[in-house]
């Protein structure tokens, strides 16, 4: 047996270091592919995250589209995968997919209308 001490318990495999919700650009300096300008574009790009985008011409349907097959998905989940940890983290995954999904849509086309 070896001396080496060994963790409590398991790493969670499907965690990896950076997992945390950090949002998608924390800041110029850790983010470059942002290619931001100044501080002003940098504060523009955070409150156009937080800013009520109205849909413009087909995107309704769209976000319908992309929240139908998120249920069919949770449904999916919900139906094959046993109550546990994984599967609360895989539904809360697929939330966060098409909440970011839809937020591509309202966020990037109404700034580029």
């Amino acid at each position: 047996m070896s001396d080496t001490p060994q963790p409590a318990s398991k790493p969670d495999p499907l965690w990896q270091p950076g997992d945390a919700p950090t949002g998608p650009r924390l800041c110029k300096e850790t983010c470059p592919e942002l290619d931001v300008a100044d501080d002003e574009e940098m504060r523009e790009y955070w409150l156009n995250r937080f800013e009520y985008h109205p849909p413009i011409g087909d995107q309704g349907k769209r976000y319908g589209r992309i929240r139908a097959a998120g249920r069919a998905m949770v449904e999916l989940i919900l139906d094959l995968a046993p109550d546990s940890p994984e599967r609360t983290r895989a539904l809360e995954h697929l939330q966060d997919v098409t909440m970011l999904t839809n937020a591509a849509i309202a966020c990037n086309e109404n700034a580029a209308a």
